[in-house]
């Protein structure tokens, strides 16, 4: 299994793109995880929408590059 993190702040259009690709792979077992740092442009509930198999962190304030990676590091 190979898993993937994503970092997500105001970049819903991209990393719904991203994402929609991602789900295409069919020849890899992944494990996607979206951190959202406080997104305010409807990030969170379009992910939910559209991927509810996408593992999904909706932080409550933008807590940065470094430690949003490492949260989703430590779901993996």
């Amino acid at each position: 299994m190979v898993s993937i993190i994503i970092l997500s702040y105001n970049t819903c259009d991209i990393t719904l793109k991203c994402l929609s690709h991602l789900t295409k792979s069919k020849n890899v077992d992944l494990e996607i995880i979206v951190i959202d740092n406080a997104s305010t442009d409807g990030s969170v509930p379009a992910i939910a929408k559209k991927f509810p198999q996408v593992k999904l962190v909706a932080n409550k304030d933008n807590i940065g590059f470094a430690a949003g990676n490492n949260q989703g590091m430590e779901l993996a």
